[in-house]
C-alpha cells in the first residue's frame, strides 16, 4: 500500500479500531468529479454502511465537498438509520446535520412541504393515505348513494380498482373520460372525486414521489419577474448523490434519481453531479415492485457522457465461508467469490420434517435447547425466524405464546398497529389535532359509532347534506356542520333536523354517541392545546417540548374511544361469528394476545416518536410531530424476545442463529424443493426464488438451519456436500463456539451456570414427554432452578390444564392504563 493509501486507511480508522480493506478502502477514496458515476457491487454482510459513510466522510475531509451538498438516499428507514449511526462515530454531530440522509418517499415529502407553497399558489398540506384509510376512502366514495356537487359514481368499481384509476390519471397514464369509459362510470363525478382529494390534501404512498417529480420539472419551467428560472435551493446546492440498496430501485425511483442529478448545481455551469450506487444485484427481492437485478448495468444508459467506474467489495464480516458457499452454491449454482474474515465455521443444518406443525414445534424446541445448553449465552433476541408469508409468523406466535409461554417479537416493516384496528386511534388524532382531511377521519370514526345495517347510505346522505351546508359557510368544518345541527336539537328548536331525517328515531342512540363524541372530542382538544400554549408562554424550549406527552395522548384517546363507543369493535375478534359457537372461546382467547400485540406496538410507536421530537430542532408539537412519523420503525431492541420476521422484512438485518421455515401448509413439498434437487448446471433454476433464497441465508451469521420435507439423501449433491442434517452441540465444537463468542462479544457463562443450564434443559424435556401433547391445552407454572440462566425473567415450564379461563378486555382501559405506566 502507498503512504497516501496507507493515510487514507489510517484517517477512516473508527474508534472501535476498525480499518477499511483495500477494496472498502478503494471505493472510499475513489474521486467524485462532476459528471461521474461509481457504482459499488457489495455482496451480504460486506461492510457495505461502513464503506458509504466512510466515503461520504472523506468526501468533507479531503475534497472540498461541504456536508450540505451531500445527499443520501436510500428505499428503507432501516438502511437510513444504520447510515446515520455509522457516520455518528466518525463525524462531529454538527456535520451529521447539515448531511441530508433520508428515504426516498421522506425526501420527496419535506421536498413538497417546504417548497410547492412557493411554485403552487393553490397548495394545501398533504396527508398520506395509509392502506386502511385508502380502503374506507374507497368503500365510501365508491359507494351509489354519495354524491359530489349532485353527481353520483353511477357505476361498480371495486376499492383496488379506483386506487389504480386515480393514480392512473394523475401520472398521465390514462384520461379521466377513458378511464370513466372503461369502468363506465361518471365522468363528472370522477373530477369531481380527484378535485376533492387535491382540496383535502389526500395523497396514496406513490403520489409523493409522483409530486416530488412535478414539483422538480415546475421548478425548470417557472421563471421569475427578470425572466430567471426559480431553482430550488435545496436541490441545487447538492453536488454528491449517493444512492444505497440500489438494486431494490423500481421506474419511479430511478426517476427521482436521474431528476436529482441533472438538476443544475449552483455555481457548476452545465456539468451535472456526481452520483454514487451501491446494491448487490443478487438481493433483488423486489419484483413486485417493479425492481430488477439488471438495474445496475442499466442505468448506464440513463448517463451516456459520464465516466463510469464500477467496484465490488470482496469480503464478508458476516458470514462463515460454509454459510457464503452453500448460499451460493444452492441459490446460483455457482461457486461464492467472497471471502470470508471468519474463517471456518460448521455446516448449515437442514432437517426432515413432516408437518409444518411439526417444523414449527422443532424450532421453538432447538431455540430453548441452545439457550439451556450454553447456559444463558444465547439469548432469545439472537435468534430469528424467517418466513415468506405473515400467516405463518401468527401461527408460529400462536404456539409460542399458547404453548410456550415464550417471549417473542414481530418485526414489521412500519408499524404494527397502523394495519389493525388500532387505526382507529390514527383516525381520533387527526381529528384532535385538525390535520389536513381530518373530516374524513371524522367520517371513518361516525361509521362505526353507526354500525347497523345501512350505515354506509346514511353516512353518504349525511355527507350530501354536509357538502349542501358547505356553500354558505366556505371556512367550517364537517366537525362544525354536526355540532350546529346537535345545538339546535338541544334548543329544542322545531325546525326538523337534517341529522334527524337521516338518523330517524331507531337511530337516536347514535344521535346521543355522536354527541358525546364530539364533546370528548372538545375536551381532549382544549386540553391538550391549554398545556402547549401555556408552554409557549414560558419561552422554555424544554418545557414547549414536553408540554404534550405520549401519556397525554393515551389519555384523550382512551376518553374518546370511551365516548366515541369503539372499545367493543376493538374487542371483538374479526372472526367472531363465522366459527362454531365452541370454538368462540379460543377465538377470543387467540384475540387477546393480538391485541396486546397491538397495544403494546402503538405504545412503542409513541415512545420512539416521542424520543426523536425531543431531539429534533423543529418547531412543531409532539401530537403533529407523531402524525407525521407514526409509520416510522422503532428500534429493535429486546433481548428477552425470539424475533420473527418475513424474509422481506428481515433484509439488510443480521443474526447470530437463523431459521428459515421450509414447510408449505400442506406439508407435503418445501417451498425451497426446487433449489434442494437443482443441480448446478439447471436451466430451469427459478431466479427469483433463488434471490429470496439467498437474502433468506444470508442473514445468518454463525448457525443456519433450513426445513425439508425429504431426507438430506435425497437431496442433490450440492445439498449434501453443503449442508449436514446433526444438530450442533455447541459445547463440543470449538470453532462454532469461537465463531459464536466473537460475534456476541460476551464471555462463556461459568462452569455452574452450565450445569445449571443442562439440568434445566432436562427438567423441560421430562415434563414436555410426561404431560405436553399436541391435544392437550397448556398454562406455564415457575421454572425456578432454571431461574439463574434463563435470560427472562418470566421464563415458565409448560404444562397442562383442564380448562381455560374466559378472557375479555375491559374494554381495553386495563391495557391502555398499563401502556400509560410505561410512558
Amino acid at each position: 500500500m502507498n503512504e497516501t493509501a496507507s493515510n487514507d486507511s489510517t484517517e477512516s480508522r473508527e474508534p472501535n479500531g476498525r480499518i477499511p480493506t483495500a477494496s472498502q478502502l478503494e471505493i472510499i477514496t475513489h474521486p467524485c468529479e462532476p459528471n461521474t458515476l461509481l457504482k459499488v457491487k457489495a455482496g451480504p454482510g460486506s461492510g457495505k454502511t461502513f464503506t458509504l459513510a466512510h466515503r461520504i466522510a472523506h468526501l468533507i475531509k479531503n475534497r472540498d465537498i461541504k456536508p450540505s451538498e451531500v445527499l443520501v438516499l436510500s428505499m428503507s428507514n432501516r438502511a437510513v438509520n444504520n447510515i446515520q449511526k455509522t457516520l455518528a462515530k466518525i463525524l462531529d454531530d454538527q456535520t451529521i446535520k447539515e448531511i441530508t440522509v433520508n428515504t426516498f418517499h421522506s425526501f420527496s415529502s419535506q421536498l413538497i412541504d417546504e417548497y410547492s407553497q412557493f411554485y403552487y399558489k393553490d397548495y394545501r398540506h398533504k396527508r398520506l393515505m395509509d392502506d386502511i384509510s385508502w380502503r374506507n376512502f374507497s368503500n365510501i366514495f365508491s359507494g351509489k348513494v354519495i354524491s359530489l356537487d349532485g353527481e353520483s359514481v353511477k357505476g361498480s368499481i371495486t376499492p383496488a380498482s379506483l386506487e389504480k384509476v386515480l393514480s392512473d390519471i394523475k401520472i398521465g397514464k390514462i384520461s379521466v373520460s377513458k378511464a370513466a369509459s372503461e369502468f363506465q362510470l361518471n365522468e363528472a363525478y370522477l373530477k369531481l372525486l380527484i378535485e376533492y382529494m387535491n382540496k383535502n390534501g389526500f395523497i396514496r404512498y406513490n403520489d409523493l414521489i409522483i409530486n416530488a417529480l412535478e414539483l422538480i420539472q415546475d421548478s425548470l419551467d417557472q421563471l421569475n419577474e427578470v425572466g430567471q428560472v426559480q431553482l430550488i435551493p435545496t436541490l441545487s446546492r447538492y453536488k454528491v448523490v449517493i444512492v444505497d440498496e440500489f438494486q431494490d430501485m423500481y421506474h419511479q425511483l430511478l426517476s427521482i434519481i436521474h431528476s436529482l442529478v441533472k438538476y443544475p448545481t449552483v455555481n457548476n455551469g452545465q456539468q451535472l453531479k456526481h452520483l454514487t450506487i451501491a446494491g448487490d444485484p443478487n438481493q433483488s427481492i423486489y419484483e413486485f415492485l417493479g425492481s430488477k437485478p439488471e438495474l445496475m448495468d442499466f442505468i448506464d444508459y440513463d448517463f451516456p457522457s459520464f465516466q463510469i467506474c464500477e467496484l465490488s467489495i470482496n469480503e464478508t464480516f458476516r458470514l462463515t465461508n460454509e454459510i457464503s458457499k452453500m448460499s451460493s452454491k444452492i441459490a446460483f449454482g455457482t461457486d461464492s467469490n467472497i471471502i470470508s474474515s471468519k474463517g471456518q465455521g460448521e455446516l448449515p443444518i437442514i432437517r426432515q420434517h413432516y408437518s409444518q406443525y411439526q417444523e414449527y414445534i422443532f424450532i421453538i424446541e432447538e431455540i430453548i435447547r441452545l439457550i439451556f445448553e450454553l447456559g444463558g449465552l444465547i439469548k432469545p433476541a439472537d435468534c430469528i425466524i424467517l418466513t415468506r408469508y405473515n400467516k405463518e409468523i401468527d401461527e408460529i406466535s400462536k404456539i409460542m405464546s399458547t404453548i410456550y409461554d415464550l417471549n417473542f417479537e414481530k418485526l414489521t416493516s412500519g408499524n404494527e398497529w397502523i394495519k389493525t384496528k388500532l387505526h382507529c386511534f390514527l383516525d381520533i388524532l387527526y381529528i384532535l389535532n385538525k390535520n389536513a382531511g381530518f373530516e374524513f377521519s371524522l367520517l371513518s370514526l361516525l361509521l362505526k359509532i353507526d354500525n347497523k345495517i345501512g350505515n354506509r347510505g346514511r353516512i353518504s346522505k349525511l355527507f350530501n347534506e354536509y357538502n349542501s351546508w358547505m356553500k354558505n359557510n366556505q371556512s367550517r368544518s364537517l366537525e362544525d356542520y354536526l355540532n350546529e345541527q346537535l345545538i339546535q336539537d338541544s334548543t329544542k328548536n322545531n325546525k326538523i333536523l337534517k341529522l334527524k331525517q337521516i338518523y330517524k328515531i331507531d337511530n337516536q342512540s347514535v344521535l346521543n354517541k355522536i354527541n358525546s363524541f364530539l364533546k370528548s372530542i372538545r375536551d381532549e382538544r382544549n386540553k391538550i392545546f391549554e398545556s402547549y400554549n401555556n408552554a409557549i408562554a414560558t419561552q422554555d424550549h424544554e418545557t414547549i417540548k414536553n408540554s404534550i406527552t405520549p401519556t397525554m395522548i393515551l389519555e384523550s384517546i382512551f376518553n374518546i374511544a370511551e365516548a366515541l363507543g369503539i372499545l367493543d369493535y376493538i374487542n371483538e375478534p374479526d372472526s367472531q361469528g363465522k366459527h362454531k359457537v365452541q370454538d368462540n372461546k379460543q377465538i377470543e382467547k387467540d384475540h387477546k394476545y393480538i391485541l396486546k400485540r397491538w397495544l403494546y406496538s402503538f405504545n412503542s410507536s409513541l415512545e420512539c416518536s416521542f424520543a426523536n421530537y425531543i431531539e429534533s430542532n423543529k418547531e412543531s408539537t409532539f401530537l403533529d410531530h407523531f402524525l407525521r412519523n407514526c409509520n416510522d420503525e422503532c428500534p429493535i431492541g429486546n433481548q428477552d424476545s425470539i424475533k420473527l420476521s418475513t424474509i422481506h422484512t428481515a433484509k439488510g438485518l443480521e443474526y447470530p442463529i437463523v431459521f428459515i421455515v421450509g414447510l408449505s401448509k400442506f406439508g407435503n413439498k418445501s417451498y425451497w424443493e426446487s433449489l434442494l434437487t437443482n443441480e448446478s448446471n439447471s436451466v430451469s433454476r427459478d431466479l427469483s426464488k433463488s434471490r429470496l433464497f439467498y437474502v433468506a441465508s444470508t442473514r445468518a451469521q454463525s448457525v443456519l438451519y433450513l426445513g425439508s420435507t425429504k431426507p438430506i439423501d435425497e437431496l442433490s449433491s450440492e445439498v449434501q456436500q453443503t449442508f449436514t442434517n446433526k444438530l450442533p452441540q455447541l459445547l463440543d465444537s470449538s470453532k462454532l463456539m469461537s465463531n459464536l463468542l466473537t460475534q456476541l462479544q460476551r464471555p462463556l457463562p461459568h462452569e455452574a451456570k452450565l450445569k445449571s443450564g443442562l439440568q434445566s434443559y432436562h427438567i423441560f424435556k421430562s415434563r414436555k414427554q410426561n404431560y405436553c401433547t399436541s391435544s392437550k391445552k397448556f398454562n406455564s407454572i415457575e421454572c425456578t432452578s432454571s431461574a439463574s440462566v434463563w435470560p427472562m425473567s418470566n421464563f415458565t415450564i409448560p404444562v397442562p390444564i383442564s380448562t381455560s379461563s374466559k378472557w375479555r378486555l375491559k374494554p381495553c382501559k386495563v391495557m391502555l392504563k398499563l401502556l400509560m405506566k410505561r410512558c
